[in-house]
Parts: C-alpha cells; sequence; structure tokens
C-alpha cells in the first residue's frame, strides 16, 4: 500500500491551492521496483518501509507510482489531496476516477466516519477534541483518529504556523534544507498512517446481532471516497454569485428584520450589543441584538395560558421559544420576530457566505462533509444544501456567461426507495406494486383521491385543472407521506405539518396515523420490525444494497435510515459518475459541464448553453440508470428542466423542436 499526504499553500475558499511538496510511504521492495528515488528523496526507513518527499512539479511522477503500482493508495481526507492534485494539472481527473473505479484509493478520515457510525457515536463525535498533551485536535482529523484508533499522541510536531506557511519552503532548493520543523511534521503525517490503517482493519467487524453474521465494515469506503472526490471537485469549482441580487436581498432582509427587533428591543425582549460584540456583528453582517430567551418564554407562557393552554414544553421541560410557539401564543411582537425567521437565517448566515463571493471573482464554494448517520452528505459555508425555503437566496445563484443550470431531481424518491426496502424486508409493498404499475404514480394525489374518495384518475385531472380543495388536501397528504414512513409520532407531526403551512389537531392527527397504515399496512409492519432491532439488538441497522451498518440507533433514525440511506447512495453514485463524464469522458454529452450542486435528490449541472439540451437528457438517463443498481424492483424517475438562476419552481419548457430551454428565458420573454 502507498500512503501520503500533501502540503500546500495556504487554503483558500476553492480548496485546492497549490502544492509545495508531497511525502509518500511504501515499502522498500516498491521503491525500488519503481526507482523512485529518480524523482523523490529518501526522508526515513524504518523496518520495511521508507518515506520520500517529492516536490510539487513531481506531482505527475507520484501519480504514475500510483497507477503502475496496481497498490492501493490511502490518505487521511484524501479528497483534499486528490483535488489539489486535479488543481494540478485537469488532465490528471480522468486517471484517478480510473483508480476509484478500481477500488484503489482509500481514505482514513472516512474510514474513521464509518467506524463512529457503526458505534452509534458519529453525530456525537463531531466537533469534540482529544485534549492531548499539546493541545487540542478533533476526533475525526489526523492527529485525532491516530490517539483514537493507535494510542498515539502526535500533537507535538503539529504546529499550526508551521502548517499554514509550507509555501515558504520553496525557497530552498533541497529538503535537507528545511527547519527541522517542517520536515518533521510531514513526515508524521505519513509515519503512522500504516499504523491508523492497520488499526481501523483490527476493529472492521462487528457482529450483525439479527442474524448473527460478521460484517465488515468498510466495504461501503472506496465508494465514499470517490462520492467525497466528486463533491470535492464540485466545491472547488463553484457557482457565481449575482452581486446586485445579494446587495438587493441585505437591503430587503435588514428594512424586515429591523423593525420587528426594534419591537423586540421596545419591549424588552432584547438588548443591543455594545462594544466589540457589536463591531464583530457589524462586521459579519449579523443581527446585533442578543435575545432575551427567558424574558420570550414568560410571555410565550402567558399567552398560552390566556388561550386556557399549556406552553409547548422542550425535552427538559422548559417553555419553548420556537417560532411556532411565538406564532401560537397570540403576542403580536412574538409573532412578529417568528416571522421574519427566514429573513433573519438570510441576514446573520446566508448573506455574510453569499458576501464573501465578492472577493473571490463572484464565486462561492461550500464546503461539504461527506458521511452523516444515514449516509447523507451535508455542507456548509454556506449550506447550499438547505437554503431557507423563501427568500431569495436561490436566485442570488446564476449560471456563468454562455451557460445554464439542469435540474434534475428524483421524482419523490424517498418513497420510491421506500417501495424497495419494503420488497426487501417483507417481500410484498402495495406502494411498490402502485409504482410498478405505473412509473409515474403520484403517491401524494394518490392519498389525497383515497381521503376525498374519489377516482385517482380524477384526482390527476383536478390537479391539472388546480382544484384548491385537491391541491389543499394534497399537501395534507404529502406530510403524511414524508412523515409517517419515518415512525412519526402524531405530536411530531404537527409540529412537522407546520413547516408545509399545513395546521392539524392532536385528533387529527392521530387519525391521518391511521388513514396511513390503513392505505399502506406493510409500512406498519416495517416499523414493527425496527422497533424490534431497536429492543432487541441494540438499534442496529444494516443496508445490504448499500453495505452500510449503522449502529445504536433510535427508532425513528433507524426507520429513516435504510430508505433515507439507499435513496442517498443512488443519488451520489450518480453525482460521482456524472463527475467522470464531466472532465474526463470526451465522448460523453456531459463533457465540458460541471455538476456543481448535489441537493438531496436533485443534481444540479452548469453547462454551456450549446449543449444544455443533451447534457440534460444525459443526466437524466444517469441518474436514473444509478438509483436502478439500488432499486432495481422499482423504476426511478429523474426529470430535467433548464434556467440560467437558481429557480426551484423551474418546470421543463422544450421549444418548437421538442429541445430543453431555459424556463427562466420564458418567463422573462412573456
Amino acid at each position: 500500500m502507498i500512503f501520503f499526504d500533501l502540503e500546500t499553500f495556504p487554503i483558500g475558499p476553492k480548496r485546492a491551492p497549490r502544492i509545495v511538496a508531497g511525502a509518500f510511504n511504501i515499502t522498500v521492495q516498491t521503491a525500488r521496483a519503481h526507482v523512485v528515488d529518480k524523482w523523490a528523496t529518501r526522508m526515513q526507513t524504518y523496518h520495511d518501509r521508507e518515506i520520500y518527499f517529492f516536490w510539487g512539479q513531481n506531482t505527475g511522477n507520484f501519480l504514475e507510482l500510483c497507477e503502475d503500482s496496481a497498490q492501493s493508495v490511502v490518505a487521511h481526507n484524501g479528497a483534499y489531496d486528490w483535488g489539489c492534485i486535479s488543481a494540478h494539472n485537469p488532465a490528471y481527473i480522468g486517471r484517478i476516477y480510473a483508480m476509484f473505479r478500481k477500488r484503489r484509493i482509500e481514505c482514513t478520515y472516512l474510514r474513521t466516519l464509518i467506524w463512529l457510525n457503526a458505534q452509534g457515536q458519529l453525530k456525537a463525535s463531531l466537533g469534540r477534541k482529544f485534549d492531548l498533551e499539546h493541545g487540542k485536535h478533533g476526533y475525526t482529523s489526523y492527529v485525532g483518529a491516530c490517539f483514537m484508533f493507535c494510542g498515539i499522541d502526535l500533537s507535538e510536531t503539529k504546529d499550526k504556523t508551521v502548517q499554514v506557511t509550507y509555501h515558504t519552503m520553496l525557497q530552498y532548493s533541497s529538503f535537507a534544507e528545511w527547519p527541522a520543523p517542517y520536515r518533521d511534521y510531514l513526515i508524521q503525517d505519513v509515519r503512522h498512517l500504516p499504523d491508523l490503517y492497520g488499526a481501523q482493519e483490527e476493529r472492521s467487524t462487528i457482529i450483525l446481532k439479527q442474524e448473527y453474521k460478521e460484517l465488515y465494515i468498510f466495504k461501503e469506503s472506496p465508494r465514499r471516497a470517490s462520492i467525497h472526490y466528486a463533491l470535492q471537485l464540485a466545491s472547488a469549482w463553484g457557482v457565481k454569485v449575482d452581486s446586485l441580487s445579494v446587495r438587493t436581498l441585505r437591503q430587503e432582509a435588514e428594512d424586515i428584520v429591523s423593525v420587528a427587533a426594534d419591537q423586540m428591543l421596545t419591549a424588552g425582549l432584547a438588548t443591543s450589543l455594545k462594544g466589540r460584540a457589536r463591531q464583530r456583528a457589524l462586521k459579519k453582517g449579523k443581527l446585533t441584538i442578543r435575545i432575551d430567551n427567558k424574558a420570550v418564554a414568560k410571555l410565550v407562557e402567558e399567552g398560552f395560558r390566556e388561550q386556557g393552554m399549556e406552553p409547548p414544553l422542550t425535552e427538559k421541560d422548559q417553555v419553548q421559544t420556537s417560532r411556532s410557539a411565538m406564532v401560537e401564543c397570540g403576542n403580536p411582537i412574538l409573532k412578529a420576530w417568528a416571522d421574519v425567521g427566514d429573513r433573519k437565517t438570510i441576514w446573520s448566515t446566508f448573506l455574510p457566505a453569499l458576501e464573501k463571493s465578492f472577493d473571490n471573482e463572484g464565486v462561492i464554494n461550500t464546503n461539504y462533509f461527506p458521511y452523516l448517520e444515514t449516509g447523507r452528505v451535508s455542507a456548509r459555508n454556506p449550506n447550499l444544501l438547505n437554503p431557507p425555503r423563501n427568500g431569495g437566496i436561490r436566485e442570488c445563484v446564476i449560471a456563468r456567461p454562455g451557460a445554464c443550470f439542469v435540474f434534475c431531481d428524483y421524482e419523490a424518491n424517498e418513497l420510491r426507495v421506500l417501495s424497495q426496502v419494503l420488497l426487501d424486508e417483507l417481500g410484498r409493498s402495495r406502494l411498490a406494486e402502485l409504482y410498478q404499475e405505473d412509473p409515474s404514480f403520484d403517491p401524494h394525489t394518490y392519498m389525497a383521491t383515497r381521503k376525498l374518495d374519489i377516482s385517482y384518475e380524477e384526482g390527476k385531472i383536478l390537479k391539472a385543472q388546480g382544484d384548491k380543495e385537491l391541491k389543499k388536501m394534497r399537501q395534507l397528504m404529502k406530510c403524511c407521506n414524508f412523515g409517517f414512513p419515518g415512525g412519526m409520532a402524531s405530536r411530531t407531526f404537527i409540529e412537522f405539518a407546520k413547516g408545509y403551512n399545513v395546521k392539524v389537531t392532536d385528533t387529527e392527527a392521530e387519525d391521518l396515523k391511521q388513514f396511513f397504515f390503513s392505505q399502506f399496512p406493510e409500512i406498519k409492519d416495517y416499523l414493527s420490525r425496527v422497533g424490534t432491532r431497536v429492543n432487541t439488538y441494540d438499534g442496529q441497522g444494516y443496508i445490504p444494497r448499500a453495505q452500510r451498518f449503522s449502529g445504536d440507533r433510535r427508532f425513528c433514525q433507524l426507520a429513516n435510515f435504510y430508505f433515507q440511506g439507499l435513496a442517498a447512495e443512488g443519488g451520489l453514485v450518480a453525482f460521482v459518475q456524472v463527475s467522470e463524464a464531466a472532465y474526463s469522458r470526451p465522448e460523453s454529452p456531459l463533457y465540458g459541464t460541471r455538476p456543481v450542486l448535489f441537493v438531496h435528490d436533485e443534481i444540479i449541472l452548469e453547462t454551456p448553453l450549446h449543449k444544455a439540451h443533451e447534457a440534460a437528457m444525459e443526466l437524466k438517463r444517469v441518474m436514473e440508470a444509478s438509483m436502478a443498481i439500488f432499486t432495481p424492483d422499482i423504476p426511478s424517475v429523474a426529470e430535467p428542466a433548464l434556467a440560467t438562476r437558481w429557480w426551484k419552481g423551474a418546470e421543463p419548457v422544450y421549444d418548437e423542436n421538442n429541445r430543453l430551454i431555459p424556463a427562466d428565458q420564458v418567463v422573462e420573454a412573456v
């Protein structure tokens, strides 16, 4: 195996800076067989292994070594290193993807995440740090992982100043001239990687208690490493921001939020920040008030009691100060503050992130986190996977000149995948039958027609006509379809429905739950199995089709784990295939396009206008074929649409030649 790490210029927004130097750890036999000392410098020998340094300009030689040796190549947070190699020479991308397809690239960072998830500790571990002798280091960092798995404390050599000043080493002509801290830092980055990988292998099996069989938990690791790499490339490319839209949105948000904030100050429900705290808030474009949550909780409680109702409580029996609690308590000032919730999020979180594009060639580069408990991914700085539903953040993102976006979304993906899970678990499913009979089956309209006691065909006609009663019932049924399969309790459903602007009472929620299970009784049987696994088998879950294991899950977590995890895998594998074609396959209609965002069940692609239709059709084909790998018994449907701006409401629009065209240009023309 080859273990390596790179040192680069300071990390900028694109997170693919210029390479200064690299180090690799290989066996003596491999070093001799590939004559690496022609382009690399031996720095250390121990046992049967040697550590070599190489300069950035020899990155191509290192890539050839990785290819020719036919060995697995391992790094910690390897997506960053492979991303830097790709930026060094984009022609390398296809060669890197070829190694991923052969499952030859591994990442000890991802293996750490997978192992923590298998223990049921992933979420709790994120953000936590080991307090080591020479500083604190995150659980999933290289230093933290070495300590967790090997008991090795590497904190002494991890000087932050050294890490961010490696570019100053370019003044030297040989590695022997480097100051000792710089040599030691890079040596340690690869010296213990074999130990870390080996220690992870020693903890790589777990007993699936329900079946009394041993599982190897890292089967999914090479695939997830390729996913992380594809996301890294998308992050480095980034998305263009319309600066005028951002400035307009800030002014609108400030005007709306300022009025509500002044009311909170006047009512004694908030205090103004002062001194440095105020200056920091102003510099970051954030709110300059601090909410008095105790005072807010008191008013919420008073408001509910005046209505003859008990106030909603938190798990710790404290009065809730959530947005819905402030709305329902009846206090007009709190309601006004709650009503500007999306604007507050826009002002304090999203706008400062978008405004960073002003100093970055008009581009923002969202940072992906590659592995959540279900197998999904997340993002931050900014979180473009979950922008406010209303408020204009999406519309600030525009395609580059001469290009447009392709938005391709899986239709009702989680319910389709749930159907496959039900077949796998129970061998039967009414929901699966409906999808098999009609690949375009609309579960929300179907449930609405069942509730309204009309035929499904009549419901589809009413939907097309914009019937208000059908639309209202369909929205309610959408809440049921998205909530109850994950084991949602009736009380939780009430709060969940509010997010869809749907109000239901306690009695209505329970009735809806019973109605839902009457239509799909197999889902109730599925949830019963989940309950058994939680109560009898320590909340263990395993998805054979995705080769993913998760441990110590609570009921709702495990209920969602199976279908959310499988849905995420199908979409993410498609994202990898699209990325490889876009960067390295000239024969593909996707070549020259750029996948820019993966938003749960949707891939957003940036494409030159002249090939937008062909790219969209190929994206649709790849997405449907990829999902079919994981849901072979259920048809998947992905529908593309075009627009020059991120537009959630974009619908497919075709010209007279039956070719897709940007929907927003048609709207502007009208």
